[in-house]
């Protein structure tokens, strides 16, 4: 299994740090300063393939959940987008009713496999970096991660199909949400606070009350359905 180096850009870093330890992987812990470029942060720390994950995501990953090493030989870096529906044809035309709407090609640096034997030297900043290098997309169960779509956009069903693959995730990424405290009736279908419950300790009490929040309005209007819905479709499948 590739070691883990957590970035503490948050006081979420318990959370990481909890999952991490409940997973037992090979993990590092570092401060991370959200003002300075993120490359020149991260590059001198690795010495070898790395998952690269910000504090504040849930770890649950096994062996299986990553390729061996050799399959980034050819990667400088994997990343997955920051849009999550970007690739859908039916829900990808709904960003343009957002007002803070980048790019669909737009990336998310909080979950990142990066290979430094791939790395010719440390840029000075991140501007149009990834343009020039080769990369490889992370699948969906490897940043199971928040989506303005799912906001107030996508309808119930979609939200929960969605929410449906975060039931054996191996990373779960609500970071915003769990900053605010806040989700809505889309959002509980959508992300799966509930798995995050076994790793609030060492957060502050008004955090992890904030947190513990999101939890229960999951398990009150979904957790339980989605959960059956996940176990019936996986039966169905084998």
């Amino acid at each position: 299994m590739l070691p883990v180096l957590i970035l503490e850009d948050n006081y979420l870093y318990k959370i990481t740090v909890n999952s991490a330890e409940a997973c037992g992987v090979d993990y590092t812990s570092v401060r991370f300063h959200r003002d300075q470029p993120y490359f020149r942060q991260v590059l001198p720390l690795l010495k070898e393939t790395t998952l690269v994950v910000k504090s504040g995501v849930a770890l649950n990953i096994k062996e299986k959940d990553i390729p061996p090493k050799e399959a980034f030989d050819k990667y400088p870096i994997s990343v997955s987008k920051r849009y999550v529906y970007s690739d859908n044809p039916r829900l990808a035309p709904m960003y343009s009713n957002l007002k803070d709407m980048v790019s669909h090609a737009a990336v998310d640096l909080s979950v990142t496999i990066i290979n430094p034997s791939l790395w010719d030297d440390i840029p000075e900043t991140d501007s149009n970096v990834l343009n020039k290098k080769k990369r490889l997309r992370i699948p969906r169960y490897m940043n199971h991660k928040t989506d303005p779509l799912n906001a107030s956009v996508v309808c119930g069903k979609d939200a929960l199909v969605y929410g449906m693959l975060g039931e054996k995730a191996a990373i779960w990424n609500y970071i915003p949400n769990l900053w605010s405290g806040e989700a809505t009736v889309s959002e509980s279908y959508a992300y799966c606070f509930d798995k995050l419950e076994p790793f609030l300790d060492g957060l502050e009490d008004a955090d992890k009350a904030r947190i513990q929040g999101l939890i229960d309005i999951t398990n009150e209007r979904i957790s339980g359905f989605r959960k059956k819905l996940f176990d019936i479709e996986t039966e169905y499948d084998k």
